[in-house]
């Protein structure tokens, strides 16, 4: 996200031959994550980049691109809606409802695999029984249909709790095995596009944006395109460069779970996925959304 906000400023400040200079103040400098929609909605700040879930509570229709389970083929399939209708319905919502202009969407990564002490998890049935870290509400709920059992633990504390035995694995991404050293204490690894997407939004007060020209604010959307760019090349790599770094260890048991395989867990879970967004959103934006994002398959 910080590396997507630098190439952001640097393409103003380069569009704008220096006339245009932005302070940036990275890992919660300034506030953290949860608070970046309310100072955004009042001006306090003129300019954040926060997960999208964050602003789920005033715009719900943000959920679908908060790291769903099962849901969409990929992540290019998410990132085509969001740069397509998908992105301008968002933006609208955010306008109207939190006050805030969306520049663009960034791409954090979606979680994209699970770590376990006790065995490789290869099917839906090997879920059955294990306690599993899940991080957020809808990998909660994942969790509890293929009938394993969620834990709340922070992301701090994984480590310790499989190291320990608190927990018998977690759902996380790949690049944060590897980071954070998950295989060196639950060397089973498995990898499925669990949620395709966690989006973020790069954003504005709404009121600071429209006392830019026209010609500014098309500098500062072209330049949240380099921030797009950028972080979705950037989390494709980092996830191909965690698969070979795991595949290198002598101790670690990585396993690609098969399309065929996955497609029964998406059976299984999409359900309770839809009716998250449903009542969240509402049953016809839901709908709409939904169909939306199917058009960009």
């Amino acid at each position: 996200m910080s590396q997507g906000v630098m190439r952001f400023v640097e393409g103003i400040e380069k569009r704008t031959n220096g006339r245009y200079k932005i302070e940036q103040y990275f890992a919660a400098q300034l506030y953290k994550d949860p608070d970046i929609p309310q100072v955004l909605a009042t001006g306090v700040l003129d300019m954040g980049d926060a997960l999208s879930i964050r602003f789920s509570k005033v715009v719900p229709e943000a959920l679908l691109v908060s790291g769903l389970c099962g849901l969409g083929e990929s992540e290019s399939q998410f990132h085509r809606a969001l740069d397509g209708e998908l992105g301008a319905l968002l933006d609208k919502e955010f306008q109207k409802k939190a006050n805030i202009k969306v520049i663009a969407w960034t791409e954090l990564g979606g979680t994209d695999g699970i770590v376990c002490k006790k065995k490789q998890i290869r099917t839906i049935e090997d879920f059955k029984g294990l306690l599993i870290r899940a991080p957020g509400p809808a990998n909660m709920l994942f969790l509890r249909d293929v009938e394993a059992s969620p834990v709340d633990v922070s992301s701090a504390e994984v480590y310790t709790a499989l190291q320990y035995g608190t927990i018998d694995g977690a759902i996380t991404a790949l690049d944060s095995v590897v980071k954070r050293k998950f295989y060196e204490v639950a060397p089973h690894v498995t990898s499925a596009s669990i949620g395709c997407t966690m989006s973020t939004a790069l954003a504005m007060n709404l009121d600071k944006w429209n006392k830019l020209s026209p010609n500014i604010q098309k500098i500062f959307l072209e330049s949240g395109k380099l921030a797009a760019e950028y972080t979705r090349t950037h989390s494709w790599n980092v996830k191909t460069e965690a698969v070979k770094f795991l595949e290198a260890q002598p101790k670690v048991h990585l396993y690609e779970v098969p399309k065929q395989e996955f497609l029964s867990w998406q059976e299984k879970v999409l359900p309770s996925q839809i009716k998250l967004l449903k009542k969240v959103a509402g049953e016809q934006r839901a709908v709409e959304l939904l169909g939306i994002l199917d058009s960009y398959r």
